[in-house]
């Protein structure tokens, strides 16, 4: 993924970005003395712990002298090599000799939720290290490897893993006063220290500018991916001494929830191998706030209440939109755009020309917005395209689901479709199954298998078409399963189709690649200035979804059905049929239905 950059060369950051860490000359000899003599004059007895840290002591004064001292020091070459960032305080480090100084693979804590921010630290050692001093262990790109929250107090996922990695840790040999700076969930370790001599270094922190901090706390015995997330200032670390207690300091935003299922070995291998690209974390509001989180999701548009109603129980709404002029207008622009009729069934956005895919769009959004505003609350307009759909099977369209613009696990994403011509069954009206925005949840986009794909022939016996005059608008859900039949006409079935998401979403783009669902973070110019197999050279990569691929059988349209539809039932007739009959003449669609009707009577018959 595409990283805000801290570094001022582009070609530092795109390593940094790459690996996870970057080695910097940082302080020269005289300031390692000084920085040495420092931690000796504060510390004249040795610590306790085996591996100590100046962040975690009571004292405020001293930790604060230590940091300000670490900050002086590093500042000439932070100036030189950085580019705008938060400060997060500087702590000596100490390393026990022996097994008391051991240190496994781990990352640092968690302090962000945004995908393009990172905290990062500077570390420092103030005399050589090697293998046999206790030297730092790194296992490159592994910044992408956790998926979710860690702190003091939330273990983490792969506790019961790491060993898989050891094997492919690279140690990094320093000289005094480098540095190495590194994302703070890139796995690391260190050797132990086998020397007699405590190995000494410091550490100094940072985010990109505008970064927004947050410490997760879990309470001991509370569910494990149940937490509690505080906004927190930059001197958080100054003042948050005791690990795993709940912060005294900051603001609590309430608890959130996350996936916190335990890595196992196939996953961890799969990982350090490179065959995964890496995990992208989830984090989403509890209770009430997740509640909100999911009326987010039903994206109540309309300005109408009535209407939000009716989107959110049947997946999709028809009303009058556009005056007859803007309709002539529309028409008007389209012809004059489109000498030639299209072949088959056509889209504007499908076109390969950037500039001509703008100027359809932004018109079309010119003749309507008006009535968008006039209809609608709360949405971001994004781009628009013309339909055009030829006399002829050329230009059918099977029953489907709309591509996802958005994480459909927060919010929703609409299209609305504004008929230019009258359109009735016989110039192959918009059908719609009713409901079924609602019936199972897939993840959808291109090369992603279509779920419905076993069961097209039988879905079309249920859809319903659509009577509309030119200028009505459909509303509909972009999980709404949607077809239309054969244009019987020797006339072009002429629309245009406006895409609409909740204001303030995150637009997605999945694709498949290598059997895996990709995630991308998507903007409303993706699709104008690119062809959807771009994605991955334009966007910002998010991570590989956890998705299986469900697919309809007959049995589960039959339960749809069932559930959905209880007027068949009304409608079953039960007299024999007579076996004279042909098999199509016994297998019509109307008699499919009455056969699914029955199925369904007896089912319900029998609970």
């Amino acid at each position: 993924m595409k990283q805000l950059p801290i570094l001022l060369d582009a070609k530092l950051q795109a390593q940094f970005e790459r690996d996870g860490f970057l080695r910097l000359p940082m302080l020269d000899g005289e300031a390692v003395s000084h920085l040495r003599n420092l931690y000796f004059q504060l510390h004249a007895e040795d610590p306790p712990q085996g591996f100590y840290s100046s962040t975690f002591s009571l004292d405020l004064a001293f930790k604060q002298g230590i940091s300000e001292a670490i900050e002086r020091a590093c500042e000439p070459v932070i100036k030189a090599n950085f580019g705008e960032v938060i400060h997060l305080g500087g702590s000596f480090l100490r390393k026990a000799p022996g097994e008391a100084g051991r240190m496994p693979i781990h990352h640092d804590w968690t302090m962000t939720d945004d995908p393009r921010r990172y905290t990062a630290t500077i570390w420092v050692p103030l005399q050589d290290v090697n293998a046999e001093n206790g030297a730092l262990k790194v296992l490159p790109g592994s910044h992408r490897f956790s998926n979710v929250v860690h702190s003091p107090c939330i273990p983490l996922i792969f506790n019961g893993v790491r060993d898989v990695w050891e094997a492919k840790m690279q140690t990094v040999e320093m000289k005094a006063g480098e540095g190495l700076l590194f994302f703070h969930n890139l796995l690391h370790s260190s050797h132990l220290n086998m020397s007699s001599e405590p190995r000494l270094a410091l550490t100094y922190g940072l985010a990109p500018a505008g970064t927004s901090l947050y410490f997760y706390y879990r309470e001991a015995g509370d569910a494990p991916g149940r937490m509690e997330r505080f906004a927190v200032k930059e001197d958080f670390f100054m003042n948050y001494p005791e690990p795993g207690t709940r912060p005294k300091v900051g603001k609590s935003e309430g608890f959130v929830v996350q996936d916190h299922r335990s890595m196992g070995v196939e996953m961890a291998q799969a990982l350090g191998d490179g065959s995964l690209p890496g995990l992208q974390r989830v984090i989403r509001p509890e209770g009430a706030a997740l509640q909100q989180v999911l009326e987010k999701a039903q994206f109540p548009i309309f300005k109408d209440a009535k209407r939000n109603v009716e989107l959110a129980e049947k997946g999709f709404v028809i009303f009058p939109f556009l005056s007859a002029e803007a309709v002539a207008d529309l028409k008007a622009f389209y012809y004059a755009n489109h000498a030639v009729a299209p072949q088959g069934f056509y889209a504007s956005a499908h076109v390969r020309d950037t500039d001509f895919r703008k100027r359809m769009s932004m018109e079309i959004r010119r003749l309507i917005q008006q009535p968008l505003n006039e209809n609608l609350d709360e949405f971001q307009a994004l781009g628009g395209t013309f339909i055009s759909k030829p006399g002829g099977a050329s230009g059918i369209l099977p029953p489907h689901a709309d591509w996802n613009i958005v994480d459909e696990r927060e919010f929703r994403s609409y299209n609305l479709w504004i008929p230019l011509v009258d359109m009735v069954p016989e110039n192959g009206a918009v059908q719609v199954l009713p409901f079924s925005h609602r019936w199972f949840d897939a993840v959808r986009g291109p090369d992603i298998p279509n779920p419905l794909l076993p069961v097209t022939d039988e879905i079309w016996q249920y859809m319903q078409p659509l009577k509309m005059k030119a200028g009505e608008a459909l509303l509909y859900d972009h999980r709404l399963i949607h077809a239309s039949a054969v244009n019987e006409t020797a006339e072009q079935r002429l629309a245009c189709v406006f895409g609409l998401v909740p204001k303030g979403a995150e637009m997605r783009h999945y694709c498949l690649e290598g059997g895996k669902v990709a995630a991308y973070r998507s903007h409303v110019a993706f699709h104008l200035n690119h062809a959807p197999d771009e994605a991955a050279t334009v966007l910002d990569f998010l991570g590989i979804e956890d998705t299986d691929f469900p697919e309809i059988s007959t049995d589960k349209l039959e339960d749809f059905i069932c559930v959905h539809f209880p007027e068949l039932l009304k409608e079953v007739d039960l007299s024999t049929v007579e076996e004279k009959r042909n098999f199509w003449q016994i297998y019509t669609p109307a008699n499919v239905v009455r056969e699914i009707a029955a199925r369904c009577k007896s089912l319900l018959e029998s609970k």
